[in-house]
């Protein structure tokens, strides 16, 4: 056990943490140009191991060119996860190995405890901390709901009383395309036929004209044009897939009778791109097929566009599919939403909402106002100004729930207090050298020789 706690505790082993620490917020900044910051946060940072390219990323350094064929060859890295864990460990074991417990060191104590923290409500943060955001129309209906940045979700909705829908909802990352999702209490089945993580959803005509523009990044446009010209072939996959056809009389919805279509792309991780999912679906009530659908995350963002339902049993359902929603028991109504620039000048000045909180548990409806630097704090979500849309008649709020949140704050707070205690005592040791040093002014001056 002693043997352990020397080598955890050792300043040989701090290096290693730390040279392994600075090697992996190097690849990590390298490989964001090519996957974004969510992705390599993802992949670097909140995660336990990593397998680097790293070779590809050395030959994007030296040559300004990503060799993905070299892929392949990877450098196996402890995550951040991994090394916050072992920094910790090696912080608290160098304290029982070479700190002896005195008043005098209590600063110290202070400052590795506050350091020790910080790197938990990372740690904390970085499993529990959750971010969506929130469009609100001046003028509009009340909002209840926040959205996800990321993820794919299935919603069948029963939309017979718009007061009270009932959403029957299944996440994407659960299901693979063949398989059939059963909601008892709608006694509905719906199959997953296709599904594209990545697509552009348009009339054939324009997909075809931005297929010969490049803007759709694919390898075999020649085929594509002519399976878009098959009526059966509604969301055709990458090359190496074949695509699902669906009968004429099967398709509903914004596909039937139409040639509305969607063609798959290869996913993207930059930050000015975002990825819009489509799926084919068929809904079915004890094995009656009442059709297939072609939905996509896209659909969402298109004003104006009627949402797809179908009858049955006498109730309206609506089948979509939509960035994951998390439903709060509070509202937001957006009443006026202010953007000011400074004179002569695109430069924003003030970005604010003014909004009328309503909460039916607690009976609390009153005006709140968030501003760029007045985010609003209530119910452990914060809410925070983050843009706009529809030529200012639109406020987009990001919204933050982390229970840590505190933690950075105190661990702050405990490292500056350990400072402050730790100088003031070396300065007050400091001072009491400079006295014991000092002549008294009894004291005899040393004799001079003649």
């Amino acid at each position: 056990m002693q043997s352990l706690i020397r080598k955890l505790g050792s300043l040989r082993f701090s290096v290693v943490l730390l040279a392994l620490s600075t090697l992996l917020v190097f690849l990590g900044t390298i490989d964001q140009a090519n996957f974004g910051i969510h992705h390599s946060m993802e992949k670097y940072f909140n995660s336990w191991l990593v397998y680097s390219p790293a070779v590809s990323l050395i030959s994007l350094i030296l040559f300004k060119t990503y060799p993905s064929f070299l892929d392949w060859m990877v450098v196996p890295l402890p995550g951040g996860l991994t090394l916050g864990v072992l920094l910790s460990l090696n912080l608290i074991f160098a304290h029982i190995r070479y700190l002896r417990f005195h008043w005098s060191q209590f600063g110290i104590l202070l400052i590795h405890g506050g350091l020790i923290l910080l790197l938990f409500s990372g740690f904390l943060g970085s499993l529990v901390q959750s971010e969506w955001n929130m469009a609100l129309d001046e003028g509009g209906e009340p909002v209840n709901h926040l959205k996800a940045f990321r993820g794919v979700e299935l919603g069948l909705v029963n939309v017979t009383d718009p007061e009270k829908r009932v959403h029957h909802v299944v996440d994407v990352e659960e299901i693979s395309p063949g398989d059939r999702i059963h909601f008892d209490k709608a006694g509905l089945t719906l199959t997953l036929d296709a599904l594209a993580p990545n697509a552009m959803v348009e009339r054939q005509p324009v997909l075809n004209r931005m297929l010969e523009n490049g803007e759709i990044r694919r390898k075999d446009s020649d085929d594509i044009s002519t399976q878009l010209l098959q009526e059966e072939i509604v969301l055709v996959p990458l090359s190496d897939q074949s695509p699902v056809p669906v009968p004429p009389e099967q398709q509903k919805g914004l596909i039937a009778g139409s040639d509305l279509a969607a063609v798959e792309q290869p996913l993207s991780f930059r930050m000015n791109e975002t990825n819009y999912a489509a799926a084919l679906v068929t809904v079915s009530r004890d094995e009656e097929i009442l059709g297939t659908w072609l939905i996509s995350q896209m659909f969402d963002f298109i004003e104006g566009l009627p949402p797809q339902t179908f009858e049955s049993e006498g109730e309206t359902y609506a089948v979509e599919m939509r960035f994951p929603r998390k439903y709060l028991p509070f509202d937001l109504t957006l009443k006026d939403f202010t953007h000011r620039r400074h004179p002569n000048t695109n430069i924003p000045a003030e970005f604010a909402s003014d909004l009328t909180l309503n909460n039916p548990e607690s009976g609390e409806n009153r005006h709140v106002r968030i501003s760029m630097n007045e985010p609003l704090r209530y119910e452990g979500y914060t809410f925070y100004q983050a843009s706009f849309a529809n030529n200012d008649t639109t406020s987009v709020l990001q919204v933050v729930r982390n229970p840590g949140w505190q933690l950075p704050y105190i661990s702050i707070t405990v490292i500056g207090a350990g400072l402050i205690f730790h100088y003031l005592l070396k300065l007050l040791g400091f001072n009491q050298k400079i006295r014991r040093a000092e002549p008294t002014a009894s004291s005899p001056s040393p004799a001079t020789g003649v």
